[in-house]
């Protein structure tokens, strides 16, 4: 089972930015033991509650290719504030904040 997940962010390590009505992606990327990429584990998305008023996410699970890659379609929404996604694989979680700008 995978012991290692984290996230590829366009901004930075656990913040990205958006512009209201703004589109962005989000790719997790999951790693197993001596750092082998994990094919075809099912990566979970979720919103908080709060967040949802904030961002709109494309999908709530995406499985990941051969390099281990899962990637989710995030789109700012015409309220700015902060949504906290959790990425959640097998007994793996991280979180993500996103901040939605005027």
């Amino acid at each position: 089972m995978d012991d290692y997940i984290k996230e590829h962010f366009p901004y930075c390590e656990s913040w990205t930015i958006l512009n209201k009505n703004e589109k962005g992606t989000i790719t997790v990327i999951l790693t197993g033991k001596n750092n082998c990429l994990v094919e075809g584990e099912v990566v979970h998305a979720t919103i908080s509650k709060a967040g949802r008023k904030h961002i709109k996410i494309s999908s709530i699970a995406e499985d990941t290719n051969p390099q281990g890659e899962a990637t989710f379609k995030i789109k700012a929404l015409n309220k700015a504030g902060v949504a906290r996604v959790k990425f959640k694989a097998g007994k793996l979680t991280k979180t993500l904040k996103v901040k939605v700008k005027r």
